[in-house]
C-alpha cells in the first residue's frame, strides 16, 4: 500500500509497505491524487507507470494481473530552475514477493514525449518503507530496509542516505544504519 501524506514543512511522508505471506505480497495501490498546481499540469500527462519502468530495471510489462507498477508521484522543484520535476516512488512488480522501493526524478522540462531522467534513489538499497526530506540541495532518505545479511520477508535495519545534487544529478554523500529493534 503507497500513501502519501502533504506536509508543509519540506518534508512528504510515504509509507510503502507489503505484507508477505507464503513469498506472496500486496500491490502498491496509490492514493487518491491530490489537486495539482497549474504549474505541475504538463508532468501530470505522462504515464509514469511506462516511462519508470526503465530506470527502475523493472521487467517489460507481462501482461499478467499482477504486473501493474502503480507508482506514488510527487512534484517539487529540485532542480532549482522554478519548475516543477516529478518523483516517481514505486517498486517493481513481482509474482511472488515484493521488491525494494525506488525514487526516480524526472526533469520538469519536457522537451520531449519523455521526460528526462535525472537520478534513482535508493537503487542500491531494499527499502521497504520511505520518509523523504528535502532541503536546499539534498533529499533523505530513511526509512526500514533490508541489509544483506537477511532474508527478502524481513526489513532488518533503518536506514537513512541523503543525496546531494552535483552536476545535474543526485549523488550519495552519507550513509546511516542502525538495527531494527
Amino acid at each position: 500500500m503507497t500513501r502519501v501524506k502533504p506536509q508543509r514543512t519540506g518534508t512528504a511522508i510515504l509509507l510503502i509497505g507489503s505484507l508477505a505471506l507464503g513469498g506472496c505480497s500486496t500491490p502498491h495501490r496509490s492514493a487518491p491524487a491530490a489537486p495539482v498546481s497549474p504549474a505541475y499540469a504538463p508532468l501530470t500527462s505522462v504515464d509514469w507507470a511506462s516511462v519508470a519502468r526503465a530506470p527502475m530495471k523493472c521487467a517489460p510489462p507481462s501482461g499478467e494481473s499482477w504486473d501493474r507498477l502503480d507508482p506514488q508521484v510527487m512534484y517539487r522543484d529540485v532542480t532549482a530552475d522554478k519548475i516543477p520535476d516529478a518523483l516517481v516512488v514505486a517498486g517493481c512488480p513481482s509474482p511472488t514477493s515484493s521488491n525494494p522501493v525506488e525514487v526516480a526524478i524526472f526533469d520538469g522540462r519536457l522537451t520531449s514525449a519523455t521526460p528526462r531522467l535525472i537520478s534513482v534513489l535508493g537503487g542500491n538499497d531494499y527499502f521497504r518503507t520511505l520518509h523523504l526530506t528535502f532541503a536546499a540541495d539534498q533529499i533523505v532518505l530513511t526509512g526500514q530496509a533490508i541489509s544483506a545479511q537477511a532474508p527478502l520477508c524481513c526489513p532488518d535495519i533503518n536506514l537513512t542516505i541523503t543525496y546531494t545534487r552535483a552536476g545535474g544529478r543526485y549523488v550519495e554523500t552519507a550513509r546511516a544504519s542502525t538495527p531494527l529493534r
